[in-house]
């Protein structure tokens, strides 16, 4: 039950019903900095969840490590509906509260590479759209977004559901390949800010890296060797060089294979749900870095640290 430290803030922004959450043996707070209510939430294994108020109708949760040696190191969620917030506050303390260390226990990191190294998902949004538009079909900006690391038996599904028979999945898909790599030939692709920095830090810890793409080797490679970050990589796998791509888990456990690690003894960064799905059903330990949307509330309980950027890494491993 709710242990008080501390006096309430001014305004009392938190209802009674704050003062009786399970707090999974932990105490905590209510405290006001800088002109802001928060309410701080120390765990007995060393973490602590805060919660504040960004405005009257919205607030957010961020899960911190206090102590030096734990490493699953924090989430973040900003809930715009308040009824919503007494179940996230919950959600938060749980997870932290079931935390593992990590640090000493991961041994290699496995990347998604669009969206979470390069800044290209923009771009896979952009063409898809444009591709279906050039054979009389409108793909919502939200349908677009549900292909991301979409393999074709996944995909074709979605096209079919939204457009009938009438729609080629595969010849649409080859017009939207050809738009982005003439767009890309020209305009060049960007890093995401911190990857070259976080790949050379690992190494230089003494991880094994891994990028497990859904994008062709040969493409891959395209993006990122201009980067000087192809050749950084231990180990390379692509969607098409596995039977079931994303969501299924068979990317991850070859790539893990061929870094002589089990999944259990790899991190993955994802960016897509579908990305995180497939890792966390490889065993993998995940970590999102959400890049054009935040994550569901399905994905939440799949994801074992959610990041703002790839150096929040440094901190974890």
């Amino acid at each position: 039950m709710w242990k008080q430290y501390g006096e309430w803030s001014s305004g009392e922004p938190w209802t009674e019903e704050y003062k009786t959450l399970d707090l999974c043996g932990g105490s905590g707070r209510f405290i006001s900095e800088n002109g802001q209510d928060m309410m701080e939430i120390f765990l007995l294994n060393g973490f602590m969840v805060d919660v504040g108020v960004i405005q009257e109708d919205k607030c957010w949760i961020v899960t911190i490590a206090q102590a030096k040696d734990w490493h699953a190191f924090h989430m973040e969620k900003a809930v715009s509906d308040r009824a919503r917030l007494y179940e996230e506050i919950q959600s938060a303390i749980y997870r932290a509260a079931s935390a593992k260390p990590l640090r000493g226990v991961i041994r290699g990191v496995i990347f998604d590479m669009d969206g979470v190294l390069v800044d290209s998902e923009r771009l896979y949004l952009r063409f898809w759209r444009e591709a279906c538009a050039s054979y009389g079909f409108t793909l919502s900006e939200e349908q677009a977004l549900s292909l991301r690391s979409n393999s074709p038996s996944t995909a074709i599904p979605k096209f079919e559901a939204w457009f009938g028979s009438s729609a080629d999945y595969w010849q649409i898909r080859e017009t939207r390949r050809r738009l982005m790599a003439d767009y890309i030939d020209t305009n060049g692709v960007n890093a995401k800010n911190g990857a070259a920095e976080i790949l050379s830090t690992l190494k230089d810890k003494g991880i094994r890296i891994a990028l497990a793409t859904a994008s062709p080797v040969k493409r891959a490679k395209h993006y990122l060797a201009p980067l000087g970050l192809f050749d950084l990589f231990d180990a390379v796998v692509s969607g098409t060089d596995v039977v079931n791509g994303k969501p299924a888990p068979d990317i991850y456990l070859c790539a893990a294979e061929m870094l002589g690690l089990s999944t259990a003894e790899c991190a993955a960064v994802e960016d897509s749900p579908s990305g995180v799905l497939s890792a966390h059903s490889a065993g993998c330990f995940t970590v999102m870095i959400p890049d054009l949307t935040p994550p569901e509330n399905d994905i939440l309980p799949l994801v074992g640290c959610l990041a703002q950027k790839l150096t929040d890494l440094n901190n974890l491993l």
